[in-house]
């Protein structure tokens, strides 16, 4: 079966998995990278009840989730921030793993979780990179 690998409350320090990012908007800890990993699913607003990740309006925003071994992977599932009609969301990007490959996906403007499906492989992590904003 599936489990979330992706969950480190908090981001304790030598604790695994860990993120990281170029970009956290405005330096808030309401919008910064470690709220990917803290487990928390409500989606439906923003700022401080709602902790995401929001990078500042820039094009080559990327997010690194590193899990801290290798495991084999072969879906991700992402919640993005869903607070419509102020939010707006990115429609594409590419998932690149720690073994160098690399994944395109695509997203809707859902409060659900999205799954990404790809083939089986060992990773110790990724990063979300190439991100493509939708129009507005």
């Amino acid at each position: 079966g599936y489990r979330n690998l992706a969950v480190n409350p908090g981001g304790m320090r030598g604790d695994f998995p860990k993120t990281s990012s170029n970009s956290v908007c405005r330096n808030l800890p309401e919008f910064s990278h470690l709220n990917v990993i803290d487990g928390r699913m409500e989606n439906q607003g923003h700022g401080k009840p709602y902790p995401s990740w929001g990078p500042e309006r820039i094009q080559d925003a990327w997010l690194k989730i590193d899990l801290g071994k290798e495991l084999e992977l072969d879906k991700v599932v992402i919640t993005i921030r869903a607070d419509f009609p102020h939010d707006s969301y990115w429609k594409s990007g590419i998932i690149e793993f720690s073994d160098g490959s690399r994944h395109p996906f695509t997203w809707k403007s859902k409060r659900a979780g999205q799954s990404v499906s790809f083939p089986a492989r060992p990773a110790s992590g990724i990063r979300c990179a190439a991100l493509i904003r939708r129009d507005d």
